[in-house]
């Protein structure tokens, strides 16, 4: 129409009337003022445009601050921080100094030192006299990687009268150990245990510690005393699944495993290494599946809630009688991973919708902490009820909400699966997380790590064994070398077989470290 018009101003024939070529200027007027106003409306269309983005990456900017889960020189400091003087480095003016943490149960060897010579009297020269009431005692530790060739002295003693039967020479008997005739001490046996199972150290390379002292142990032999070892540690693992049951919250996670030997059905040597645990009892087991099965093994059909990860196999046993507490720290993790996706720097948007999600997930666990503290009953309804309230918000946001697939694919896993992720608000002695389950699988993954795993599939009973009772000791704060040693002790006074009745009772006892009226049995004295 524009162009219509220019034509037509400019076609018109010179001999038009005044009024007429006065009406056709106005209308050129007219058309360059809209011509002016629509490139206006558009430089200022690309200004709020840009505004806006600026508004948005600012407030991104500020969550970043103000996040949660920020380091600590990322977030805002109050005003009185700021007058507080720095803080010095090390020991402060006035603290009393700590005493040497020496625990009571290590046993003393005396150590006496004195001088070369006996001190004399600088004027006549009379020789000191030796006084034990001023002797001054201080205290060191000794702690030695070596090998000590115990020799055994068995003292015999003859007859000496004529009476006639009984037996002319009667000698001590022999030292006992836990597995019979063997050159290793029983002490020796925990040793070497607590070195590979508690701290990972390869046996190959214990062995090369031990060597310059003069003694080759060869791993063969340890690893053949092992298996011995575990067999009578057996009736104390199935004690502790029998433990493990009567508790209906557990942590369960699993991670990979080697075990270098073939099977028929696999086509690998991977297996997996899976824990269960409870408040008090922590348990290993190694398989070579990762499918339900071997969870519906060790939980044998009871009412159970499991707190773990969304891994299928956890989906799979999910029934009335056990349900999932998903993992709110998993849940943290997938918006944590979304930073290193381009998306987030390209879209300021995902970067706050990501922040809200973090910063609401910092206040759930944060009022459940604070919950878990309370004892007023006024307050934790009200901090329930604020629980209730914060997931059924995050519940209700829908596809309409999101731009990107993966924000979709993140809000159907959170609904689907939303009953899991608030059981704890109906029974806040379920935990929101599973960074226990995770923390126990440590010592298998340094192991795995240093030894690989297991060289064959007969291996695997005792290790699973001793990972448990070590890391269930570990739980209820009894030292596993302490009670390995009183274990294994008394399994040698018992003819190097396993423990049975009340003796196992009273050993179990104090591995869960339970109160218990009953006494060491006479027999193990």
């Amino acid at each position: 129409m524009e162009s219509a018009l220019h034509n037509s101003f400019y076609d018109c024939p010179r001999g038009l009337s005044a009024s007429n070529s006065g009406r056709l200027d106005l209308i050129r007027l007219l058309l360059l003022m809209i011509q002016f106003l629509r490139l206006c409306l558009q430089a200022q269309v690309k200004v709020n445009q840009q505004l806006k983005e600026e508004n948005l990456e600012l407030k991104v900017k500020l969550h970043k601050i103000q996040r949660v889960f920020a380091p600590k020189n990322e977030q805002p400091l109050d005003s009185d921080e700021h007058e507080k003087p720095k803080r010095k480095r090390g020991a402060q003016a006035g603290r009393k100094p700590r005493s040497r943490n020496i625990p009571d149960q290590l046993s003393k060897q005396p150590v006496k030192t004195d001088l070369h010579q006996i001190p004399c009297c600088e004027t006549c020269g009379k020789p000191y006299k030796r006084e034990s009431t001023f002797d001054k005692i201080s205290h060191q530790i000794s702690t030695t990687i070596s090998a000590v060739h115990h020799l055994i002295t068995r003292c015999s003693y003859k007859k000496d009268c004529t009476c006639p039967g009984g037996k002319t020479i009667i000698t001590a008997p022999q030292r006992k150990s836990v597995i019979k005739k063997s050159i290793l001490a029983t002490e020796t046996w925990v040793h070497l245990i607590i070195m590979k199972y508690l701290l990972a150290v390869p046996i190959y390379r214990y062995c090369q510690a031990v060597k310059p002292s003069g003694f080759n142990l060869s791993p063969g032999t340890v690893e053949n005393g092992f298996k011995k070892i575990g067999l009578l540690l057996e009736p104390v693992y199935q004690r502790l699944i029998q433990e493990l049951r009567k508790s209906p919250i557990w942590n369960a996670d699993e991670t990979r495993w080697k075990v270098f030997e073939t099977m028929a059905n696999k086509s690998s040597f991977l297996w997996w290494l899976w824990v269960f645990a409870s408040h008090q009892v922590v348990l290993y087991v190694i398989d070579p599946s990762r499918s339900a099965k071997v969870i519906n093994k060790v939980n044998n059909g009871l009412d159970r809630i499991f707190a773990a990860d969304r891994f299928s196999a956890y989906e799979a046993v999910k029934d009335i009688n056990v349900r999932i507490a998903y993992c709110w720290v998993h849940l943290r993790r997938d918006f944590i991973n979304l930073r290193s996706k381009s998306i987030f720097k390209q879209d300021p948007a995902i970067g706050k919708w990501v922040d809200d999600w973090l910063c609401n997930i910092k206040m759930i666990f944060k009022l459940n902490h604070k919950r878990l503290k309370s004892s007023s009953k006024e307050e934790v309804i009200r901090l329930t009820e604020e629980l209730r309230s914060i997931t059924e918000q995050l519940r209700q946001q829908t596809d309409a909400d999101v731009t990107y697939k993966f924000q979709k694919t993140i809000l159907k896993s959170f609904k689907k699966r939303f009953s899991g992720y608030t059981l704890f608000i109906d029974a806040p002695e379920v935990p929101m997380h599973n960074n226990r389950a995770e923390q126990l699988l440590k010592t298998g993954i340094n192991g795995r790590k240093n030894y690989l795993g297991n060289v064959s599939k007969h291996s695997v009973h005792h290790t699973q064994i001793f990972l448990s009772i070590i890391a269930t000791a570990k739980n209820n704060k009894v030292a596993p070398q302490k009670w390995l040693q009183d274990y294994l002790t008394a399994c040698a006074e018992n003819d190097s077989k396993p423990l049975e009745g009340s003796n196992l009772e009273y050993y179990i006892d104090k591995l869960l470290n339970r109160p218990t009226d009953s006494v060491q049995p006479s027999s193990l004295d």
